[in-house]
């Protein structure tokens, strides 16, 4: 705590400095006038008139501090804001040269008279076209000097001559602009650098809800950096002079409608419509304000006034919230907290020292505490970034070492059950060995025709259990189901198929038919793995069909393809369980004992021979396995 305390201390420290300094040193008020440049503070203002150069001495006018009125609701009884004037700056010199002069934001049109000469204008009176423009003109002095600005306004809450205007050689005036301009640039280019950086964090972590935070912040540097852009747009002479004000002042206020709802956000993630309701109003008010404002003139005097308190309001509001958010003993209430202080206290000075202090060569005060507050949230957002990092690191670091034990668990448990499954089917070939050697000594024995093909069946079906009991032992050594291919002609294996499962069809009373409508259809297949196919599908078939019922297996050949189709007449399919009955454990019947692997093997098998299947069910054609492998002269 003691380093956020000399932290407070020390931006307490800079921001009186930043004040006295460029109160001091950078005010047009107040800075002694050197000898290249000028400020023309004192004149004289003829309110309600446009007056030329001939006319000023036929009317007595009103000597003013530039900038003292900000409108011209002083002279109007209905206070109304808006008006005409003309303002006259009087000089002389004993050496008379080449200079330049900078008039900043004439509001809102205005016409320039330098030694009674025309030499500027910025929109029109007649008819009235308002127009954002920074007049620079470079003239030649006399020993007396009158520079006259003609100005009407019927649009802006400012009117007229605000900002005292510069006056010097051009080397002097250009450095002062120039720095003027780096100030705003510096402000926007960093303030948008950081929401471009912020914007790219949020996408990161915009499911999240920690990702509000980065999307706050980022809209507030978004808006200040937009509003930052302002001193640039009034040297391109654009048209649109309400909707840039408009812009400018909405952007204000909104980066500060975004500061207050990232300290909201820090003290409680739910942040109510109601506390968002009152600053979002002021947002929307004050971009549609100089749209209203020409039809409400009389309201152009307290609108400043009213804007600056709803700012002032919101900043002590906020500061309320940083206070509770340390009590709370977090960390980023402090760090807040410094910034907020650091901004309320220069938006007090900033309203506190209208018409008394105009930046020469910088920014205004509430700029520079918006910009603090840019500042210290990107601090706080980098502090919460590298912290989140640091515990994603840490929880990843967690996270393969919970993925290293876990796997190890794994593959101990996948030797065991491999060690299992050995001693299992070591067991299990040494009696299905010894029932082949009892069945082949049978078949020696003189028996009849029918005993001889009996024993023939059993022989056959003996030895597709040798070779899947092989098959598996292959795949618990090697964890993949070894496939060996070679040509194949599918129709005479497929007969052999037939004849393979003719008797067991028989023992159920189901009839088992093959047809081929091909010569010969030739693929590139591994005979072991399709016969243990052909097995699945045809025994799964056996388990649904009724008894007195068809099993039928077909193959056509058809582009390129072999066409293999398995029917039978079991009970329908529900639609629902087509699209899962390839699945791994997947099984209408599991209590029934049901495994659901014989259609994944088939899969599999398929699939390992760059084929597909299908499969459809209704109650009229029954159940039907579409098979499609592709020809073996595609393949070669």
């Amino acid at each position: 705590m003691r380093r956020y305390t000399a932290l407070s201390a020390i931006l307490f420290l800079f921001v009186i400095f930043l004040v006295q300094h460029e109160y001091r040193f950078h005010n047009k008020y107040t800075i002694a006038s050197q000898q290249n440049i000028a400020f023309l503070l004192k004149g004289m203002l003829y309110p309600d008139v446009l007056l030329s150069p001939k006319e000023v001495k036929q009317h007595t006018g009103i000597p003013v501090l530039t900038g003292s009125y900000q409108n011209l609701s002083a002279f109007h009884e209905d206070e109304s804001g808006f008006g005409k004037a003309t303002m006259v700056f009087t000089y002389t010199t004993d050496k008379p040269g080449t200079k330049q002069l900078y008039l900043q934001e004439l509001f809102s049109a205005a016409k320039l008279f330098i030694n009674g000469k025309p030499v500027a204008q910025s929109g029109s009176f007649e008819p009235y076209q308002e127009q954002i423009q920074d007049i620079l003109i470079t003239f030649q002095e006399e020993r007396e000097n009158t520079i006259l600005i003609q100005s009407e306004n019927r649009s802006h809450y400012y009117t007229g001559v605000q900002y005292p205007p510069i006056l010097g050689d051009a080397d002097t005036v250009t450095v002062m602009l120039g720095k003027r301009l780096l100030t705003y640039a510096l402000f926007a280019c960093s303030s948008l650098t950081l929401a471009g950086f912020t914007i790219v964090l949020w996408i990161k972590e915009r499911e999240k809800e920690r990702g509000r935070l980065p999307f706050y912040f980022g809209m507030m540097a978004l808006c200040f950096g937009v509003y930052c852009c302002y001193p640039f747009f009034s040297f391109f002479h654009l048209p649109v002079t309400r909707l840039l004000y408009s812009i400018q002042d909405a952007c204000i206020c909104a980066a500060l409608y975004f500061a207050y709802l990232s300290i909201l956000y820090l003290k409680d993630p739910v942040i109510s419509i109601r506390k968002r309701l009152l600053p979002f109003s002021i947002v929307v008010i004050s971009f549609c304000m100089p749209f209203i404002l020409p039809y409400l003139p009389a309201f152009v005097q307290p609108y400043g006034w009213m804007l600056s308190v709803c700012k002032l309001g919101i900043a002590g509001y906020m500061l309320l919230v940083c206070i509770r958010i340390i009590k709370q003993a977090q960390r980023e209430g402090s760090i807040v907290l410094f910034a907020l202080l650091s901004y309320a206290g220069l938006l007090i000075v900033h309203v506190l020292t209208m018409n008394r202090f105009e930046p020469a060569d910088g920014a205004w005060f509430e700029e520079y505490g918006v910009f603090i507050l840019v500042i210290f949230f990107a601090w706080l957002m980098v502090t919460q970034t590298a912290a989140l990092w640091k515990h994603d690191h840490l929880l990843s670091i967690h996270l393969q070492e919970e993925v290293d034990r876990q796997t190890r668990q794994i593959s101990k448990l996948l030797d065991e059950r491999r060690s299992l499954l050995a001693e299992l089917l070591h067991d299990v070939k040494k009696p299905a060995a010894s029932a082949m050697t009892y069945l082949e000594m049978m078949d020696k024995e003189k028996t009849d025709i029918q005993m001889k093909k009996d024993l023939s069946q059993l022989r056959e079906n003996n030895r597709l259990m040798m070779e899947q009991l092989q098959l598996l032992q292959s795949f618990n050594e090697q964890d993949h189901i070894p496939i060996l291919k070679k040509p194949l002609e599918l129709c005479s294996f497929l007969q052999q198929m037939e004849a393979l499962f003719a008797p067991d069809a028989e023992a159920y009373d189901i009839d088992f038919q093959f047809s081929c409508t091909c010569d010969r259809c030739e693929i590139f297949g591994d005979s072991k793995q399709l016969k243990r196919m052909i097995q699945n599908l045809f025994f799964n078939a056996l388990s649904y069909a009724p008894a007195q019922t068809c099993i039928s297996m077909t193959l056509e050949k058809k582009n390129a393809e072999a066409i293999l189709q398995f029917k039978n007449q079991g009970e329908v399919i529900p639609q629902e369980e087509l699209q899962h009955i390839f699945e791994r454990g997947y099984s209408s019947r599991k209590k029934e004992g049901g495994t659901g692997l014989g259609l994944f093997i088939v899969h599999t098998i398929v699939i390992l021979h760059q084929g597909s299947i299908q499969a459809a069910s209704d109650k009229d054609s029954g159940t039907c396995f579409t098979i499609r492998l592709p020809l073996y002269e595609v393949i070669s």
